[in-house]
C-alpha cells in the first residue's frame, strides 16, 4: 500500500510540475505587447495581428517548456520602463549573458514583426545559472553591468562589488560599504562620477546598509544634485545618471531619511501623482529660528515604472494621502511595465472602490457602469466635485468602456469631466452667464488660462490630466461629418519654458478643452497626429465654439423653463432670449428678421405655445445652419481654418490731403465728399472685417466684436450719444453758425467734452457726418495735449460698400451715386453695401440688419451706463436706428425744430394719446392731416415728398418708398406707447441743456 500511495503521489508531483501554456500566457502575452509597442514606434508600416498559438507549446519537451518559461521571465525582467536600462545598455556590453538577452529580445521582436509565433532554439534554450538567479530588473541590471565591466560573471557578488568601489575610490583594504558611504554621501560626492565609470551604476546594497540610514537628508539630496550634473555635462553617462538619480531618490524613502524633512503642517503635500509619475517636493524649512534643513528647495520626479516595491509600499503608507492615489500608483506601474495580471487586478480592484465610495454600486457591473455613465454625461459638474470631495480617481475600466460605447461622444464627456474638475479646484465659473452682453470672450480666454495655470500642480489636477492621457491614447483625430474637432491651442510657455497648451475636444457644437504641459502630457507621435494652433489662431478659432457652445447652452436652457415652467420662468427666458438673439443677428444674420417677429410676441404677458414653438423652430434652423458651415465648410481637418473661416480685423492709418482728395472725387458723386474735410482732418483709424469666404453672417460676428472694439479703442466706462439724422440741404441759411446741423454738433460735442462720452456719430461726408466731421476737427485741435481718457472720443460704424477709404476691398462693387468718403472719425467699416438708391424694401435690403446690429453694439457698449440717442431731421434710415435703440433701452431726444422725421415725430408724441391704434386702417390718415395742421409749410412739404406721402393710399414713382416709410412710422409709435417714458422732445436752443440731463451719471 505505501508503495502504491508513494507511486501515487509521484505522479502527482510530476503532473504538478509539468508546465502548461496558461502558465506563461500572461507573461508571455505582456512581454510581447511591451515589444509591439516599442517596434511600432520605429516602424512605418502596421504591425501584423499577432495571435499566441497554443499548439506549438504543446509540442515542446517538459524541459523545453520549462526553458521557455525561464527566458519569458527574463524578457519579463527587460519589458516595459523597467527593463528599458538595460535594453538600451546591450549593444555596448560583452559578455555571455548580454548576448543571451540580446537574442531573446530579438526573437520577440522577431514574433512581432512577422505575427509568426514560434519556438526556436533562442526560447527554448535556458539561461545560465547566473541569468535565472537574478529576481528583478534593478538586481539583473546590475550584475550584468557589472559582469561587463569586472569581466567574469562568477565573480559577480556584493563582496566583489565593494571591493571594485573601494579600488576605484582608492579607499584602504578593509574598508567596507560604511566607509563608502561615508564617501558618495558625505565627504566627496563628485566620486559618484568615478563609479559611474567604474561600473555604470551605484550598487543597491548600499542603500541597506546602515551607514545609509542615518545620513541627513541633505547628503542624500547632494548626491542627488551630483548627478543631475553629471547627467547634463557627460553626454557618454547621461542615461546611467538619470537611472541612478531614481534609485537614490527611492532610497531617500525607503531608508526613512525623507522623514526628516517633513517640516510643514499635517496638510502639507510632499509626494503627489502626476501623468507620468509622483513628483517629490520638499523646501527644507524650519518654523522659527532653526536652521534650514535644505539650501534650497528639491524637487525630484520618479517614473511610475521605475518604482520599486519597497518605494510602492512606503509611498502607501506615509506619502500618499488616500487609498485611491495608492491603487492609481500601482496600476500604473503595472501598465507602464505591461504586467497584465497585475493592471488586469489593480483595474478591478479600482472600479469596486471607486464604485462603494461613491455610493454607485448596483446590482450587477452593468447598472454600475450605467450609473457612472449618467452621472458623467448629464451631471459633469456634480460629478466631479463628488469625486473630488471623496479623494477618489476615476477609474480606467470605466474610460475604457466609456470610448468603446460612445466612441467621440464618450472622449468628449470624459473631457468635460476633465473640465469640470479644473473649474472645481480653480473656482472658476464654466459658462459666463453674461459673456455675450458683456463682451468677455477675450478677456474670459485670459482669466481661464490665469486660473488653470495656478493649479496645474494641485494634486487634485491629476483627475484631469489621466483623462488628457486616457483620451490620446485613442488617438482622436477630426472629423467633420460627426461634427467632432480635436486640436491643441498653444497658448503660452510657463515661467520654466515648458509649452501650455490647451487640449479641446469638440462634439456636436459643445467644447472641453484641459490645460497641459506639452512636454510631460503628449508622447511624440501624439503631438504630430493632434493640429496644433498658435495661440492668436487658436484664440479665435475657440472664439468662434464659445459662440456657439453659449448658443446651444441657451436653447437647452429655455426649453427647460417652458417644459417645466417653475417660478419666474418667464422672466428667465426673457433674458436668455436676448442672448440667442445677439448670436442669430450677428452670426446667421438672414433668419433675424423671423426671429425678432417671434421675439416681440413672446413680450406678450401670455407667451402663446404656438409662437413658442416657432421660436425654437427658427433656432433650430439656425443651429443647423451655422453647425453645417462650422464643421463641413470652415474646418475640413481643421487644416487653414483661418484663412477659410475667420474675418480678419485690419487697421488702417488715414491720412487725408490731396491724394485722399483725389481718390475720393474719383469714387464719389459731388455731394459724397467734401474738400475741406477731405484735406485738412488729421488722421483716423479705420477697422476692416475682411470675409475670406461666405459666412452665415453679413455682419460682425458676435465673437469677432472684442477684437473690432479694442482696434477702435473705445472705453467701454463712459456715456454714449448716439447722433443719428441728416438734412444736409436746409434753404434760407446764410450764417453757418446758424445752421440747426452746425448748433446740433456743437451741442453734442460740448457736453460730450464734459462727461468724456463715446459718440457715436454717422461716419460719412455727407449730411449730419460733414458737420460732426468738422467739429471733431476743431475738438482733436484744441484737446490735442489732452490725455486720450480725458477726451471725448467720436467714431462711427459704417457699410464698407458705401464708405470711400484707400484700399477699400467693397467699394467697386458699388453704384458710384451710393458712394461717399469717410468723415474724419475712427470708423469700422462692415462688408455691407447699402442700397440707399433702391426703391421699397429693396433699399432696406442688408442696411436694417447693419442698423439692428450697429444699435446692438452701441448698447453693450454703453452696458450700465448713461447713454441717449440724438435724433435731427432725418428719414427712412433714421427711424430704423431710432426703433432699435428703443428697444435697446436708450433715451430718446427728438429735436422738434430740426425737420423731416425728427419733427413730425415730435408733433405725433404731443398727441400719441389720441391717435388711433397704429394697426386701425384709418392710421396713415390721422397722421396725415395731424402733420398738415401742425407743422410748419416747408417741414410739411419736404416730409411729405421725400418719406411720407401726401395722399392716402400713397400714390406716384416713389409709392414703394412712402409703404415702407409708413409701416417704419407706425412701429415707431407702437414703440412710443409700449416705452412712454423713453421717447422725449426737445429743440436746439435746449438741446446741450437736455443731453447733459440723460448722460451725466447721477
Amino acid at each position: 500500500m505505501r508503495r502504491e500511495g508513494e507511486a501515487l503521489h509521484d505522479r502527482e508531483s510530476a503532473k504538478k510540475q509539468e508546465i502548461s501554456f496558461s502558465d506563461i500566457q500572461d507573461d508571455l502575452t505582456s512581454v510581447l505587447v511591451s515589444q509591439r509597442e516599442f517596434v511600432s514606434r520605429q516602424e512605418s508600416d502596421r504591425l501584423p495581428e499577432l495571435i499566441l498559438d497554443e499548439s506549438a507549446f504543446d509540442q515542446l519537451s517538459q524541459s523545453q517548456r520549462t526553458a521557455v518559461e525561464q527566458n519569458v521571465r527574463l524578457l519579463s525582467l527587460l519589458s516595459g520602463h523597467r527593463g528599458s536600462m538595460l535594453r538600451r545598455q546591450l549593444k555596448s556590453l560583452q559578455n555571455p549573458s548580454v548576448a543571451k538577452l540580446a537574442q531573446l529580445l530579438e526573437w520577440s521582436n522577431s514574433v512581432v514583426k512577422s505575427g509568426v509565433f514560434s519556438f526556436d532554439e533562442t526560447i527554448t534554450t535556458p539561461p545560465s545559472d547566473f541569468l535565472q538567479k537574478k529576481k528583478d530588473p534593478r538586481e539583473l541590471y546590475e550584475y550584468v553591468l557589472a559582469a561587463s565591466a569586472m569581466g567574469e560573471e562568477e565573480s559577480v557578488n556584493p563582496e566583489a562589488l565593494s571591493e571594485t568601489i573601494r579600488r576605484s575610490l582608492h579607499l584602504a583594504p578593509g574598508k567596507g560599504d560604511a566607509d563608502i558611504n561615508k564617501v558618495l554621501f558625505g565627504d566627496r560626492s563628485k566620486e559618484i562620477k568615478v563609479v559611474l565609470d567604474t561600473l555604470g551604476f551605484i550598487p543597491r546594497q548600499l542603500y541597506k546598509y546602515p551607514s545609509f540610514r542615518i545620513l541627513e537628508p541633505a547628503q542624500v539630496i547632494a548626491a542627488e544634485r551630483q548627478l543631475r550634473e553629471i547627467e547634463q555635462s557627460h553626454p557618454s553617462l547621461r542615461h546611467q545618471a538619470r537611472e541612478e538619480r531614481t534609485q537614490v531618490t527611492q532610497a531617500l524613502f525607503t531608508s526613512g531619511i525623507a522623514k526628516k524633512l517633513r517640516t510643514g503642517g499635517t496638510d502639507t503635500r510632499y509626494v503627489t501623482l502626476d501623468s507620468n509619475g509622483v513628483r517629490i517636493h520638499f523646501d527644507g524649512r524650519v518654523s522659527g529660528k532653526g536652521k534650514s534643513l535644505l539650501d534650497r528647495p528639491f524637487v525630484a520626479h520618479i517614473p511610475y515604472g521605475l518604482l520599486s516595491d519597497e518605494c510602492v509600499s512606503e509611498l502607501e503608507k506615509h506619502w500618499l494621502q488616500t487609498e485611491a492615489e495608492g491603487l492609481e500608483l500601482r496600476l500604473r506601474r503595472a501598465q507602464e511595465n505591461y504586467d497584465i495580471p497585475e493592471s488586469r487586478a489593480k483595474k478591478e480592484h479600482q472600479v469596486s472602490a471607486f464604485a462603494d465610495t461613491l455610493g454607485l454600486t448596483k446590482e450587477t457591473p452593468e447598472l454600475t457602469y450605467q450609473a457612472f455613465k449618467k452621472e458623467l454625461v448629464e451631471f459633469p459638474d456634480r460629478f466631479a466635485k463628488r469625486v473630488l470631495d471623496s479623494g477618489e480617481i476615476i477609474p480606467d475600466q470605466l474610460l475604457e468602456r466609456l470610448f468603446a460605447d460612445m466612441q467621440e461622444k464618450g472622449i468628449f464627456v470624459s473631457m468635460r469631466f476633465a473640465e469640470a474638475v479644473t473649474a472645481f479646484i480653480s473656482t472658476e465659473a464654466l459658462s459666463n452667464k453674461r459673456l455675450f452682453l458683456q463682451h468677455g470672450i477675450k478677456d474670459n480666454q485670459k482669466q481661464t488660462y490665469q486660473a488653470r495655470a495656478r493649479v496645474m500642480s494641485d494634486p487634485r489636477y491629476y483627475n484631469a490630466l489621466k483623462i488628457v492621457r486616457s483620451v490620446l491614447v485613442q488617438h482622436p483625430y477630426s472629423d467633420p461629418e460627426k461634427q467632432f474637432l480635436v486640436f491643441r491651442g498653444q497658448y503660452k510657455k510657463s515661467n520654466e519654458g515648458r509649452q501650455h497648451t490647451f487640449l479641446e475636444v469638440v462634439h456636436e457644437g459643445q467644447m472641453a478643452k484641459v490645460l497641459v504641459d506639452e512636454q510631460k502630457e503628449f508622447k511624440s507621435d501624439q503631438l504630430e497626429r493632434t493640429p496644433v494652433f498658435s495661440r492668436e489662431v487658436y484664440e479665435e478659432l475657440e472664439e468662434s465654439l464659445v459662440a456657439f457652445d453659449y448658443f446651444l447652452g441657451r436653447i437647452d436652457q429655455m426649453r427647460r423653463l417652458v417644459r417645466y415652467k417653475n417660478k419666474h420662468w418667464e422672466t428667465k427666458f426673457r433674458e436668455d432670449m436676448k442672448e440667442v438673439e445677439i448670436f442669430v443677428l450677428t452670426n446667421v444674420s438672414h433668419r433675424y428678421k423671423d426671429l425678432r417677429v417671434l421675439i416681440d410676441r413672446l413680450q406678450t404677458q401670455e407667451m402663446p405655445e404656438e409662437t413658442l414653438l416657432s421660436f425654437f423652430y427658427v433656432l433650430q434652423q439656425t443651429q443647423e445652419e451655422y453647425r453645417t458651415f462650422l464643421y463641413q465648410g470652415a474646418t475640413p481637418e481643421l487644416i487653414g481654418f483661418r484663412d477659410f473661416f475667420r474675418p480678419s480685423v485690419r487697421v488702417q492709418e488715414i491720412e487725408y490731403g490731396q491724394e485722399f482728395l483725389s481718390l475720393a472725387t474719383r469714387m464719389c458723386p459731388e455731394w459724397g465728399v467734401d474738400k475741406e474735410l477731405s484735406t485738412e482732418s488729421q488722421p483716423i483709424r479705420v477697422i476692416a472685417l475682411n470675409h475670406l469666404i461666405q459666412h452665415p453672417s453679413e455682419t460682425i460676428p458676435v465673437d469677432v466684436e472684442e477684437a473690432v472694439l479694442d482696434k477702435l479703442r473705445v472705453n467701454r466706462n463712459r456715456p454714449l450719444i448716439n447722433v443719428v439724422g441728416g438734412c444736409k440741404f436746409v434753404a434760407g441759411m446764410e450764417n453757418p453758425e446758424d445752421h440747426p446741423l452746425n448748433k446740433m454738433s456743437l451741442a453734442v460735442l460740448n457736453v460730450a467734452h464734459e462727461v468724456k462720452a463715446n459718440v457715436a456719430v454717422p461716419g460719412t461726408q455727407s449730411g449730419i457726418g460733414v458737420y460732426f466731421g468738422q467739429q471733431n476737427v476743431r475738438y482733436r485741435r484744441t484737446t490735442d495735449h489732452f490725455p486720450f481718457k480725458e477726451r471725448a472720443h467720436l467714431f462711427s460704424i459704417s457699410t464698407g460698400g458705401n464708405t470711400v477709404y484707400p484700399e477699400n476691398p467693397w467699394m467697386e462693387k458699388t453704384d458710384p451715386s451710393e458712394r461717399y468718403a469717410v468723415a474724419p472719425v475712427d470708423t469700422v467699416v462692415t462688408p455691407i453695401t447699402a442700397l440707399w438708391e433702391a426703391k421699397g424694401k429693396e433699399r432696406l435690403r442688408g442696411y436694417d440688419l447693419h442698423i439692428v446690429y450697429m444699435e446692438s453694439l452701441f448698447a453693450r457698449i454703453s452696458k450700465e451706463q448713461p447713454r441717449v440717442l440724438v435724433a435731427g431731421n432725418g428719414g427712412i434710415f433714421s427711424i430704423l436706428e431710432i426703433n432699435e435703440s428703443i428697444k435697446h433701452g436708450f433715451d430718446i431726444l427728438l429735436i422738434e425744430d430740426s425737420g423731416r422725421f425728427a419733427e413730425a415725430a415730435s408733433a405725433v408724441m404731443r398727441e400719441i394719446d389720441h391717435l388711433p391704434d397704429p394697426e386701425d386702417p384709418g392710421f396713415d390718415e390721422h397722421v396725415r392731416l395731424l402733420l398738415q395742421a401742425t407743422l410748419p409749410t416747408d417741414v410739411m412739404k419736404e416730409f411729405f415728398k421725400k418719406d411720407f406721402g401726401e395722399t392716402t393710399p400713397p400714390q406716384g414713382d416713389l409709392k414703394e418708398n412712402y409703404e415702407v416709410f409708413r409701416d417704419h412710422f407706425r412701429r415707431f409709435v407702437v414703440l412710443a406707447k409700449q416705452f412712454p417714458n423713453k421717447v422725449h422732445v426737445t429743440h436746439l436752443d435746449s438741446l446741450e441743456r437736455d443731453i447733459r440731463t440723460f448722460v451725466t451719471p447721477p
